[in-house]
């Protein structure tokens, strides 16, 4: 037994003096700033301003659902003093339910928002990672990186431009 284990660890041991280190010779190596892509790209400029679209229409509904509430609260107080109580308390009621029912509303849209910016963001993430392998091959690039995670990228070629370029390309075509 103690032998099988020396073998096992001698034949350990000379794999790893004979290995040889990775040559980076020949390797042609690029950085991309998938974010700058994203943010500067006709795709994401469209996703944003959809995004911004679907944002402004929920706050115009929600304006209006405001002002209803601020008009009602206006209204119990300058009938505070005429009404009778019944019917004080049946509009306070109806002033909480309203409120309740923004609160509801203003919490959901906030959900939606969140879901639809995932959802466009993943996808248009998607087509730019997508964007980059295929302007890789055709360069002939051995390793793409992200720029913000180089800690250096002393001869690496940025591609960033060329990649909004392909992708602006192609969005145009799919549009």
């Amino acid at each position: 037994m103690k032998k099988i284990a020396w073998l096992l660890c001698f034949v350990f041991l000379a794999g790893i003096w004979s290995t040889k280190p990775v040559q980076a010779e020949g390797m042609k190596i690029g950085v991309v700033d998938v974010q700058q892509v994203i943010r500067e790209c006709a795709a994401g400029k469209d996703t944003t301003r959809r995004l911004k679209q679907k944002q402004d229409e929920r706050t115009s509904d929600l304006g209006v659902r405001k002002s209803e509430i601020a008009a009602l609260k206006k209204s119990i107080a300058a009938l505070d003093p005429v009404l009778e109580k019944e019917e004080l308390d049946k509009k306070k009621a109806e002033l909480n339910t309203k409120t309740k029912a923004l609160k509801d509303i203003e919490a959901r849209f906030g959900r939606q928002i969140r879901d639809i910016n995932s959802k466009q963001s993943s996808s248009v993430r998607n087509d730019v990672l997508r964007i980059i392998e295929q302007v890789g091959r055709k360069n002939g690039f051995t390793l793409i990186v992200e720029k913000n995670q180089a800690l250096y990228t002393g001869g690496a070629a940025d591609i960033t431009s060329q990649v909004i370029e392909e992708y602006d390309l192609e969005f145009q075509r799919t549009r």
